[in-house]
């Protein structure tokens, strides 16, 4: 695959052109994507097929590759194999969109009917991600270590001075 594409595209043209788009892209120029992972190595595999249904303007494709997310239970990196469907068409603002039936993903374009690749990519990464990111097996926390930290702090907890012991020598 390549690794070279348009960073606009005029998607009424594309799809009249049937516009076909094959190539690789490194996930550090996925900038919203980023943020979300644990590290931002490696590629994406990115397929966009632009074409016409009725009037309406549509890319359909995938994108696939392997991102590193942060476990919400462990807090260490997990792998997660993403295999994102790309089913979009294309619209120039939110009345159009609402007319859109629910097999295509509205994305709005400018003016001039151009949009960025990369949203269009990052859109369908981002909707396709988990939306808590687990380890499909335990986690890798140390057990015996956890346990003894809860028992440690319920301790902590019963040694703790009682805030009203004054209140109740007053009271004697």
């Amino acid at each position: 695959m390549r690794t070279q594409y348009p960073k606009e595209i005029d998607a009424w043209s594309a799809a009249d052109r049937k516009k076909h788009l094959s190539f690789t892209l490194p996930i550090t120029q996925c900038k919203r994507l980023t943020s979300l992972l644990a590290s931002n190595q490696g590629l994406l595999d990115v397929v966009i097929d632009f074409s016409r249904l009725g009037r309406q303007a549509q890319a359909l494709g995938h994108v696939k590759g392997t991102l590193s997310l942060v476990c919400q239970r462990c807090l260490s990196p997990m792998t997660f194999e993403l295999s994102a469907t790309i089913n979009i068409a294309f619209v120039f603002n939110d009345k159009q969109a609402k007319l859109l039936d629910d097999s295509h993903e509205p994305m709005i374009v400018d003016e001039q009917g151009m949009v960025k690749t990369l949203d269009i990519i990052e859109e369908e990464i981002l909707l396709s991600l988990p939306q808590f990111s687990m380890h499909q097996e335990d986690c890798q926390i140390d057990r015996v270590n956890h346990q003894t930290t809860l028992q440690e702090s319920n301790d902590k907890q019963d040694i703790r001075e009682n805030p009203f012991a004054i209140l109740a020598q007053l009271k004697k």
